[in-house]
Order: structure tokens, then C-alpha cells, then sequence
């Protein structure tokens, strides 16, 4: 099993040094990769929503409600890091020109020596304000079509050298985009825990970023997954799967329990009480937030990463709720030396 980091780009420690620091934390410390949010727009009054990385307390009014752009936070990453793979989780996919994305992508992947992991998700209901924002506000009812064209897109851009394609929601014509990327080819990993994400993964996707499940959910996603897959007539065992929790660790459980719960049930409660939220499947996270996340003692966290492992989670993706940026990078070296180091061995 695989152990990745959430990068601070959102939240109470968003901010350029607090990302280099986790990033080259991450990086030196032998992770196997780090992850950054994705979002156009925000509010002061829904800056909590999908915050990254930190504590509920932290957030210090007045609330600035920082989202740091994914790729561009990436490339600057790529100089910064050396082993690391970089990873989006996940782009919304229907915010940005496929063409442009697989040119950046591209761009990412060079510099990084062909690091690039690119996730890429639908966006919930919320996304509606943010494709208005930039002025698509006729996508929002048809996200879920415009991913799938836009990932046709994106690898044809990469693989052709003069691509052309007519579409539902995009006309290319001989596009000639370089450079290529580093590796053969970045692997596009799709969010989402429906049954249409799912249905998507199986057609399309190199793996599945599953986000807040627990190890029975994250089975039972796996092999609608990998049946589907089968019935693709695509390899199961060649789609990853990934899966994203809240991370607190300490060596008194209880300090753990109690530091990190303002923070996990504060962000479950604000995010099911969007608009949208019983669309998008996230109501079912209030109540369930000690099933779905990483919190306790050493010997816990690693009794439940076993669990994720056997439930065939290859990845997982950890998110600290330490209140600064001290107590974030101490967390990760904990974690590394006292969970992942025993369950690697």
C-alpha cells in the first residue's frame, strides 16, 4: 500500500510556504506522493467547504478563503521535489478547456520527470456557481457527459499529432499540441463515489479517487469497479484504487480523538448542509466520521490501514487536521516512522 499527502492549497494554512513545506516534508520523509484541491471560485461564507488540510479552530477571522490553483501549484512543486509524484484530486473537470488542461498536463509532466498523476471529478452541485463564474453555466446538467468527452479529449491531444475531433460539447480541428508528455501515458484517475463515477471509472479511468468511505464501502466500490472493468473487456487489476480520509495521530488516542473532531464533524455538517448535498451523496457523512477516518494511536491507525488494505485500497491519501503548520509536518513524521514504516514491513 501506497501513502499519500494533501497539500495545504485550501483552509486556515493555505498559503505558498506552508504548501512548499508539506510538499518537501513529504518528499524527504519517503511518501509516494502528494495532492492538491481544485476550485475557480469561493466565499468567505463556504470557505470550510473541501478545505485541504489543518484545523477547524484555526480558521481566524477575517476568513480568507484561499484555494491555490492545482497545476500551476504543481509545477512549482515539481522544482521543489525530487521522488514525489504530483497529483491532482481532483480537477473539476468541466472548469477547464480539455485542450489547454492536456497541454498544461503535458507541461507538468516534463518538468517533473513524469510525476504527473491526473485526477479529474464531475464536481458537485456546487459547481454550478463556479461554471457560471466562467461563464459555462449550460454545463452544469451535463457535467457527467462533458467529463467524459474531455478526457476522450485530453488523451487524443497526447497521443495524436494532429488531433482532430467533433463532439457533443467540443469541435477540435488537427490541433498539433506539444510538448509530449514525459511518461506513456499520465494516468487519469476519476473521482466520485456513485454509481455513474464508478460506471465512469470502469470505462475510462486508470484509477478511482474515492473519497471519505469506510473499508467495507471501499470493497464494495472496488468491485462494482472491477466488474464493470471486466465487462469493459479492460484488465480489473490495471485501475488503482485510491482513498482519501482525515488523518490525526498522537501517541494518546483520546488527545487525537479530541483535537481532530471539531474538524471532522464540523466539515461533514457544513458540506451536507450545501445545496445540492443529497444529490451529491454527502449527507450520509454526518454521524460516520470516526468510520471513515484515520485518528487514534499509532497501533490504531495502522490496524485500520490493514483493513483499507485488505479491502484493496492501493493508495491512501491523508489529510492532518494539525492546528499549524508544526504540528502538520510533526504528525507526517509520526506517521511515516510509527505507521508507515511497520506496515511496509
Amino acid at each position: 500500500m501506497r501513502i499519500g499527502v494533501k497539500l495545504p492549497t485550501s483552509g486556515p494554512l493555505a498559503g505558498p510556504e506552508a504548501i512548499r513545506a508539506v510538499a518537501q516534508a513529504a518528499d524527504s520523509l519517503g511518501y509516494d506522493s502528494v495532492w492538491v484541491q481544485d476550485h475557480v471560485t469561493r466565499s468567505p461564507d463556504d470557505a470550510e467547504h473541501h478545505f485541504a488540510v489543518g484545523a477547524w479552530e484555526a480558521w481566524m477571522p477575517p476568513v480568507v478563503p484561499h484555494v491555490y490553483e492545482a497545476m500551476s501549484t504543481l509545477v512549482y512543486l515539481a522544482g521543489l521535489t525530487t521522488r514525489v509524484r504530483l497529483g491532482t484530486s481532483a480537477l473539476v473537470l468541466p472548469l477547464r478547456n480539455p485542450v489547454w488542461l492536456a497541454k498544461e498536463a503535458a507541461t507538468l509532466d516534463q518538468f517533473s520527470g513524469g510525476r504527473l498523476i491526473l485526477g479529474v471529478a464531475v464536481g458537485g452541485a456546487y459547481v454550478r456557481r463556479e461554471l457560471a463564474a466562467i461563464g459555462v453555466p449550460e454545463l452544469a446538467k451535463r457535467r457527467g457527459e462533458v467529463v467524459d468527452e474531455w478526457i476522450d479529449v485530453i488523451r487524443g491531444v497526447w497521443r495524436e499529432s494532429r488531433y482532430s475531433h467533433r463532439g457533443t460539447f467540443i469541435t477540435v480541428e488537427e490541433a498539433q499540441v506539444f510538448p509530449r508528455p514525459a511518461q506513456r501515458w499520465p494516468p487519469i484517475w476519476i473521482g466520485g463515489t456513485s454509481r455513474r463515477a464508478m460506471a465512469r471509472v470502469a470505462r475510462r479511468g486508470d484509477g478511482w479517487l474515492a473519497i471519505w468511505l469506510t473499508p467495507d464501502e471501499v470493497r464494495e466500490g472496488a468491485a462494482v469497479i472491477r466488474d464493470l472493468a471486466a465487462a469493459e473487456g479492460r484488465d480489473p487489476k490495471a485501475i488503482t484504487i485510491c482513498s482519501e480520509h482525515w488523518m490525526a495521530i498522537d501517541r494518546d488516542a483520546s488527545r487525537a480523538a479530541r483535537r481532530s473532531e471539531a474538524t471532522r464533524r464540523g466539515f461533514s455538517g457544513h458540506i451536507s448542509a450545501l445545496p445540492g448535498a443529497a444529490d451529491d451523496n454527502v449527507a450520509s457523512l454526518v454521524g460516520r466520521e470516526d468510520q471513515y477516518s484515520l485518528v487514534g494511536d499509532p497501533p490504531a491507525i495502522l490496524d485500520r490501514l490493514g483493513r483499507y488494505r485488505e479491502a484493496g485500497a492501493d493508495l491512501i491519501i491523508i489529510r492532518s487536521t494539525g492546528h499549524t503548520l508544526v504540528e502538520v509536518i510533526e504528525s507526517l513524521h509520526m506517521f511515516k516512522e510509527e505507521v508507515v514504516t511497520p506496515l511496509r514491513s
